[in-house]
């Protein structure tokens, strides 16, 4: 027991010694150093050596912050670029309005100066509907009786002659077009006053002269005015111009196609003619309420159908 207790004792005071001899050398390390200094090239050496574990250490911080920033900066990007767009959108439908609203004024101004122009008087109306197909061209106008609109009432715009009035109700309108297959409408050849009837083939695009004189002296390119006759339309207003002369399917009379002046399926605004002065008497539309209007002798007889010809 005793040799036990003399080996712990003499343990203790060796780590005790052991102790005593490093706190010593320590205190003197720190003496030395503090005077001379010469560990300081030791500890940068080391704080070198320790910098890049201090940035491997550091990297998933640094990381986790950088994709923070980048996720943040995206979402402000992201939400300038709508705020951006929407107000480039918002721009542009404005500057279409205006845009709009000018073309619109533009195309009023033309129609009201044609209607001085041809020293006429009328009322604006509206389009309120289409009805473009081979057996129908009909416009509906937002307005009938209430407006005064009657029976008969031819409808121009800014370029030329749309067609008459067909049927008139209590608020809306329907107008037979002059393209219609059952609209006639007396027309002359402005260059050589040769009278003639334009009929409608159904297509926007293309009226018809049929059983021209195979001698009438009739081109590409003659404007065809209103002549008048029948009392239906105001004389010497723009029809139509020229397209095609040929001979019909006999050979004994010729026929000529024209393109209407008027913007038949693009007027939304025209002008309702009111009152003008009549070189004979109006012609009636027929029971039914369609067709063109009764036509004096001599038009008749200029547009006689030959046999084997149906007559629009």
């Amino acid at each position: 027991m005793t040799g036990e207790r003399d080996s712990l004792f003499a343990s203790g005071q060796a780590q005790t010694l052991r102790l005593i001899v490093y706190l010593t050398a320590a205190v003197a390390l720190m003496v030395t150093d503090h005077h001379s200094g010469y560990l300081e090239r030791i500890r940068s050496t080391l704080a070198a050596l320790a910098t890049p574990l201090y940035r491997v250490a550091q990297a998933p911080v640094e990381a986790a912050r950088w994709l923070h920033a980048a996720a943040s900066e995206r979402v402000e990007l992201k939400r300038e670029n709508d705020s951006l767009r929407a107000n480039l959108l918002l721009a542009q439908a404005r500057l279409n309005a205006a845009r709009i609203e000018t073309e619109q004024n533009q195309r009023l101004l033309q129609l009201l100066d044609a209607g001085r122009r041809y020293r006429l008087s009328g009322r604006l109306v509206q389009v309120f509907d289409i009805d473009i197909d081979p057996y129908r061209q009909r416009l509906l106008l937002d307005g009938g009786r209430d407006m005064g609109i009657q029976l008969g009432q031819p409808l121009i715009d800014a370029y030329g002659l749309i067609g008459q009035v067909m049927t008139v109700g209590s608020t809306t309108t329907t107008v037979m077009l002059l393209t219609d297959p059952q609209h006639g409408v007396p027309v002359r050849n402005a260059r050589t006053n040769q009278r003639a009837i334009a009929y409608g083939l159904g297509r926007s695009d293309r009226i018809l002269l049929p059983t021209l004189p195979i001698n009438s002296d009739v081109q590409v390119g003659d404007e065809l005015v209103t002549s008048g006759l029948g009392g239906r339309f105001p004389a010497g207003f723009p029809v139509a111009v020229v397209r095609e002369v040929e001979p019909d399917a006999n050979g004994m009379f010729a026929q000529a196609f024209a393109e209407p002046y008027a913007r038949l399926q693009h007027s939304s605004e025209l002008l309702l003619l009111e009152e003008h002065d009549a070189g004979t008497d109006v012609g009636e539309w027929p029971s039914d309420g369609v067709g063109p209007p009764t036509l004096p002798a001599d038009e008749e007889a200029a547009v006689e159908p030959v046999e084997g010809e149906t007559r629009p």
